[in-house]
């Protein structure tokens, strides 16, 4: 074990200088010198000790913060003893050197004789220990090292890289539950992967070892740390209370938390981002005795259903999840109250505890009128927990009370009812026994009295539960049934769709099997069908050349390019719209290009056109093939002409 003490004019914590001794279990020193924190944690690394001795946990650090710090760096397996605090209360060192029989020569112990006591001291048992690690360990999973090369090598290494910590994080997982260690898992996510995560234990580190070890690799990294306590306490001391206390949690990476009394003061409303059940359990301790935690969804949270396992209380959620309507509502409610609502987290947690707190507010007014209604001086909190965490008759839980009354007024013999108080010549002779027997027989009957109404009460309570029980089953019947209705709606609506489909492509083969022996027979020909030819439209070449007959129909034609033109030219094209207005027309039919208005029928990117329409087509370009050739005549003849007067 180690023993330390601050030097005379030194600071304490980090920046202090100690005398330090290290003994083995026989009381032999094996290091005893000055030094700084620095070799202080390097020798406690060196040797492991089960104990570090101080009188006064102060000197390791001069605030919390640097306390936290310092127990960050030393063993998990050190615990820190203080040994001037005996049964609770601080006692002087040299009182205590007295009392196990060891003086010093002077008055005033050194640095180093006061080490020495203490590790003296230590020893014998003498002091009380520091609670620094709670029962749970932090394991963190990161990546590695990202490398500084980019391209299709920093890719791989980073697809390599999450599939190891993806990897390791279900290793880890698998491990602890096969264990059957409880924990919390916090996943931070980034491009649809996990980045790192973090693993709550509720476990000291020395059980999770040869389980989960510290790795570290290009690839993943894997860190294994107790978790100090943020407050600390000795062993020796106890926090009590008796408030009962319903809890709302909302949990997820920022978790809502709402504390009421069985009163419905709100005792505590906040959120705070990746809270652990530990901490949630040390903060709810601290205002009393929760005997309901609430959630807000249905089903309820796995979160929400380790709280309440841990802190030994019901869990209580709705049947249905709550609306973000009702929520609000209920917060209003709060706000009106002077209750400062800040976030939609701490919105659901107080709903849900409102809600829970409603759902016992029949329990705690029965006790309350009960009580208020014999008016017996009971513990009216140990009253209420019974009847509502433990679920026993209110009867049953006040005669516990009167027995307890009984014991504190110097036991049952002694006790009679006020109205039958036995006279003094009752009891002489055999009138004691007879006297007993009757305010026995009396008080039976008081409290078969109240057993009665309690079953009546009973009784009355599962009725009503029979009765709601019923109704849930009636509403859950007519839901199902309403919802096979509307299944069976919409299969039916489906039906008729396909068949309407079906119908539809039946007409449509049957037409396209009367257009094909069209063609066949010659009565009509295909043409390759466009849905609207525009100034950017591009030839479709391709497909043109597939067709025996080469033809074009469009749906709607408002300009045309000149490479489309000229195509049309050169491929000798047929050229039909259903739609095209005189201009373009004019213009195409001025290039030598016929456009004949028809319409046809359309089988997805081909049309079938009756056959005239292709004699109608041959006529037109004769027709503008006599309309040029007339024009160039005349031109001629007009030029001849021409010349003609110029050698007059």
């Amino acid at each position: 074990m180690v023993a330390v003490d601050l030097e005379p004019g030194s600071p304490p914590g980090i920046k202090g200088k100690f005398h330090l001794v290290l003994v083995d279990c026989d009381g032999k020193v094996i290091i005893d010198k000055r030094v700084d924190i620095k070799k202080l944690i390097r020798i406690l690394w060196e040797f492991r000790p089960k104990l570090i001795a101080v009188d006064n946990l102060t000197e390791l650090g001069e605030n919390q913060r640097e306390l936290i710090k310092f127990l960050n760096l030393i063993p998990p397996e050190t615990e820190v003893v203080q040994v001037t605090r005996v049964d609770g209360e601080f006692v002087d060192l040299r009182e205590l050197l007295k009392v196990h029989g060891m003086r010093f020569t002077s008055e005033k112990l050194t640095p180093r004789e006061t080490a020495l006591a203490l590790a003296f001291l230590a020893l014998k048992g003498v002091g009380t220990k520091v609670k620094v690690f709670e029962e749970k360990t932090k394991i963190i999973v990161t990546k590695g090292r990202t490398p500084r090369a980019g391209g299709s090598s920093m890719n791989r290494f980073v697809r390599a890289t999450r599939n190891a910590v993806i990897e390791t994080v279900n290793e880890i997982k698998s491990t602890l539950e096969k264990e059957g260690l409880d924990y919390d898992l916090f996943i931070r996510k980034s491009d649809g992967s996990i980045d790192s995560a973090t693993f709550i234990v509720y476990a000291p580190r020395k059980s999770l070892e040869g389980l989960v070890k510290p790795v570290s690799s290009s690839a993943v990294r894997v860190k294994v740390r107790p978790v100090v306590t943020r407050k600390f306490m000795f062993e020796d001391e106890e926090q009590r209370t008796k408030e009962l206390l319903v809890v709302g949690i909302d949990p997820g990476i920022k978790t809502g938390l709402a504390i009421l009394n069985v009163e419905g003061e709100v005792l505590f409303l906040g959120s705070f981002k990746n809270a652990d059940r530990g901490e949630l359990v040390s903060l709810i301790n601290k205002f009393g005795l929760p005997i309901i935690i609430a959630t807000d969804t249905s089903p309820p949270s796995h979160t929400a259903k380790k709280l309440a396992a841990t802190l030994n209380a019901e869990l209580y959620y709705p049947k249905n999840s709550l609306s973000v309507k009702e929520k609000e509502r209920i917060a209003e409610e709060y706000r009106a109250r002077g209750v400062n609502v800040e976030d939609s987290h701490q919105r659901d947690a107080l709903a849900a505890a409102h809600k829970a707190l409603n759902a016992i507010k029949g329990k705690i007014e029965k006790v309350e009128n009960y009580l208020e209604r014999i008016g017996l001086d009971v513990d009216r909190d140990r009253v209420r927990l019974s009847v509502l965490k433990e679920g026993r008759s209110i009867a049953d839980v006040v005669e516990e009370e009167i027995g307890e009354l009984i014991k504190e007024e110097g036991g049952e013999e002694d006790v009679y009812p006020t109205a039958q108080q036995p006279k003094r010549n009752d009891l002489e002779g055999g009138g004691l026994k007879s006297a007993l027997k009757l305010a026995y027989l009396e008080a039976e009957n008081v409290s078969l009295k109240l057993k009665i109404k309690e079953l009546e009460a009973t009784i009355e309570k599962l009725n009503l539960e029979l009765n709601l029980i019923r109704r849930q089953i009636e509403d859950e019947v007519e839901r199902k049934v309403s919802s096979i209705k509307e299944s069976y709606s919409q299969l039916t609506r489906k039906v008729e769709e396909l068949q309407r489909i079906n119908e539809e492509l039946s007409s449509l083969l049957e037409k396209a099997g009367e257009a094909a022996l069209k063609v066949e027979r010659g009565e009509a020909f295909v043409a390759l069908y466009l849905d609207d030819i525009t100034f950017t439209s591009k030839f479709p070449e391709h497909e043109i050349e597939e067709l025996p007959t080469r033809a074009i129909l469009a749906n709607k034609v408002e300009a045309l390019n000149e490479d489309f033109i000229e195509k049309i030219l050169e491929n000798n094209i047929m050229l039909f719209a259903s739609e095209i207005n005189e201009k373009t027309k004019k213009e195409l039919e001025d290039r030598g290009i016929p456009v004949i208005t028809a319409s046809g029928e359309v089988y997805g990117r081909y049309a079938v056109l009756p056959i005239d329409l292709k004699d109608e087509w041959n006529e037109r370009m004769e027709k503008l093939k006599s309309m040029r050739q007339m024009q160039v005549e005349d031109l001629e003849k007009l030029l001849q002409e021409y010349r003609a007067s110029r050698w007059k």
